[in-house]
């Protein structure tokens, strides 16, 4: 059995591995799809309901930023920014979503993974997920 403490010298090791921001700041809406919908019928309409209940000057990275493209109309109000992440490699979209104080989430293991190293709020759907963050943040 690994004890609390080998988790938090691990966790520290990841933070200085990767280029994890100091200071986050704003607020990221990460919102999965592809691989996380049974058919694109249900993707679209995931991707409508939760644009409509993004925050004003809320940036937004996704990894269906075509079909962002198509809808990005319900944001034009809202001054949301789209961040390119589709040329961005695993790695960089880590320390990418590591930048922002909150992150929102349809349950994305990857932002678990930045608010954990960052130290940012992670906002799931799922309660369970979050429960884990809070307890992993807790052996940092």
């Amino acid at each position: 059995k690994v004890g609390d403490r080998n988790y938090g010298e691990a966790i520290k090791l990841l933070k200085q591995k990767f280029k994890i921001c100091e200071k986050p700041i704003g607020t990221l809406e990460h919102i999965r799809l592809k691989d996380f919908f049974s058919d694109e019928l249900e993707e679209e309409k995931y991707l409508s309901e939760r644009l409509l209940s993004v925050e004003e000057s809320s940036y937004v990275m996704t990894n269906n930023e075509k079909l962002f493209e198509k809808h990005k109309e319900l944001c034009v109000d809202k001054s949301i920014k789209l961040i390119k992440s589709a040329a961005m490699a695993d790695v960089e979209v880590l320390e990418k979503m590591a930048e922002f104080s909150l992150i929102k989430t349809n349950n994305s293991t990857l932002a678990l993974w930045a608010g954990l190293l960052s130290g940012s709020k992670v906002a799931f759907e799922d309660p369970k997920l979050e429960q884990t963050l809070c307890w992993a943040q807790g052996l940092s």
